[in-house]
């Protein structure tokens, strides 16, 4: 995540997503205890898969690549769809883009994708975290694309922050 902005999106989002939802009672139940497990940093990363700050991202490849069997050149232009590639979803029809939620999602990551489930792998391999000028995450580790901008917070931190967010408002909600 980079910057204010889009941190406060994201804990928009979450909030709006778990609120009146069927995990609002577990959370409430979880804010007002140590959560020892992580059970709440899984809400903070499902909410950031279901609901991101913002929903794709351009950008210019610095060198030719091969992604998964398809070939990109130099400056050419990637759009990674977090928001479909979290929730497997395909959409075939960029035919002059590598949309790399098509090949992330062949893999069917998430079983049940429109599902909450917070107990989902923690490692975080799975997740694609965006923050707004570079993501949280590689495509692969030799796949090189151009962004000017590094001032991320990083995934660990960003999901610790998010989940005290998460225990502060529910655990006033329950206080109510």
């Amino acid at each position: 995540m980079v910057g204010a902005v889009e941190l406060s999106v994201a804990f928009t989002n979450m909030v709006d997503l778990y609120l009146d939802s069927p995990n609002e009672d577990n959370i409430c139940k979880l804010a007002l205890t140590r959560d020892k497990e992580g059970v709440l940093n899984g809400y903070a990363r499902e909410a950031l898969r279901l609901d991101p700050p913002f929903k794709g991202v351009y950008r210019t490849v610095l060198s030719n690549q091969t992604a998964d069997g398809l070939a990109i050149q130099k400056d050419g232009q990637v759009f990674l769809d977090i928001l479909a590639a979290g929730r497997n979803v395909v959409q075939p029809h960029y035919h002059t883009l590598l949309q790399y939620s098509y090949l992330y999602s062949q893999a069917q990551v998430f079983p049940e994708p429109e599902t909450v489930n917070a107990c989902r792998d923690q490692s975080g391999k799975k997740y694609i975290i965006s923050d707004g000028n570079i993501s949280a995450f590689c495509l692969s580790s030799s796949f090189l694309i151009n962004s000017r901008y590094c001032r991320c917070l990083g995934e660990d931190i960003t999901v610790q922050i998010m989940s005290q967010v998460l225990r502060g408002v529910f655990a006033i909600i329950r206080a109510q």
